[in-house]
């Protein structure tokens, strides 16, 4: 369920002993995650998450959704899917990285410091997936967000959740909260 409104998760800046998601800064490309511990779902456990360098994290394989957010393209997707879809590179000069580490039940995935793809810059964007791996509630956190809109490519965002299967797209919606899954 989307609890819109309902957030009360801070962001948490990663440690000095968070891991990057990608071996080597990715632009496009998608990293399975094995979980130490369980996800818990309503479909039961999840024990790997599949994350995408361009904020798409699903609980299954994840299509290459590419770098431009889409309704059509976020509820096509066939597995549970958690989205802050924008084109990210953190590949670019000067980036931060995409990093993961769990802390109390909590498995964190921060886009930290991560470039903003387009022709300004530094552009950078700090968002965090917070999954509460015993609950099954996934909070999405802004810290920061790029208003670089010089990308051709994906200057958007999209920002939501989705149950598995493909669902019919809704359209523009503005809602501020949190899933549980």
């Amino acid at each position: 369920a989307w609890l819109p409104g309902t957030a009360s998760a801070f962001y948490v800046a990663p440690s000095g002993t968070a891991a990057n998601v990608f071996a080597t800064a990715s632009d496009d490309g998608t990293q399975s995650l094995a979980l130490a511990n369980p996800f818990f779902t309503n479909a039961g456990p999840v024990s790997t998450l599949q994350i995408d360098a361009n904020g798409v994290i699903s609980l299954g394989a994840t299509p290459a959704l590419g770098y431009t957010p889409s309704g059509a393209g976020f509820s096509g997707n066939a597995f549970p899917s958690f989205a802050a879809w924008h084109d990210y590179n953190e590949a670019e000069a000067g980036s931060g990285r995409i990093k993961y580490e769990e802390v109390s039940g909590v498995l964190y995935v921060t886009w930290d410091g991560v470039e903003n793809y387009g022709n300004a810059a530094p552009s950078v964007c700090n968002v965090q997936f917070q999954f509460n791996l015993a609950s099954g509630v996934v909070t999405i956190v802004f810290q920061a967000i790029s208003a670089d809109t010089t990308s051709t490519f994906g200057s958007n965002y999209l920002v939501g959740w989705k149950a598995e299967g493909p669902v019919a797209d809704g359209g523009s919606q503005v809602q501020i909260g949190r899933a549980h899954v």
